[in-house]
């Protein structure tokens, strides 16, 4: 008797942690959602006219010294 109390408290135990998990889950995406929106609002719009100079910027520039300095701490450019 006494295991068929603790199986059905564990089972219970296990269902309200998947509760939380549950809730969890969707708390983090609607706090996703939100700050997506917030960032999304305050993104300025910029046009530009043909021959305006303009500013690219290269996200794959890397700069050597800085940073990792490549595979197994070894120096890659030698």
């Amino acid at each position: 008797m006494d295991l068929d109390v603790a199986g059905d408290h564990r089972r219970m135990q296990l269902s309200e942690l998947e509760e939380w998990r549950e809730k969890a889950y969707l708390n983090s995406k609607i706090y996703k959602e939100r700050v997506k929106r917030w960032h999304g609002k305050r993104i300025k719009k910029k046009e530009f006219a043909p021959r305006d100079k303009v500013l690219l910027f290269n996200s794959r520039v890397k700069l050597s010294g800085l940073g990792n300095s490549g595979v197994n701490g070894k120096d890659h450019l030698r």
